[in-house]
């Protein structure tokens, strides 16, 4: 989910290990259950379970086909929760200011340009 927030977007990104947790759930599925569909160690999918290991796009792949959730899904879970964590609410004023910055960089033209367009001349 994404609000607005004067002129940068907020999203709330959710731990693609919580989503798994509740495909387990839904499923009756112990994380020992899943290891084994998976093929994988438990310890490798409680540590994505757990957020301490990102999502791979094999293991995207492979959660595609155990739940049927598409492997791009989970990758852009996966992304999206990686990029919250780059972002906490304490960076955003850190984010807006710039942002500001590289509008007024944008917008106010650099001496060296308007040297090249003639605009400006060296003081002879």
């Amino acid at each position: 989910m994404a609000t607005r927030q004067g002129a940068v977007t907020v999203i709330h990104a959710v731990a693609p290990g919580s989503i798994i947790r509740r495909e387990l759930e839904a499923r009756d599925w112990t994380q020992q259950q899943f290891a084994d569909v998976m093929g994988r160690p438990l310890k490798s999918l409680n540590e994505i379970i757990a957020a301490k290991k990102q999502i791979t796009a094999e293991t995207a792949a492979e959660l595609g086909h155990a739940f049927g959730i598409s492997a791009e899904r989970w990758l852009n879970m996966e992304g999206r929760y990686r990029l919250s964590l780059a972002q906490p609410p304490a960076a955003e004023q850190r984010l807006q200011a710039i942002a500001e910055r590289s509008d007024v960089l944008a917008a106010v033209p650099r001496v060296e340009d308007l040297e090249a367009r003639g605009w400006l001349g060296a003081d002879d």
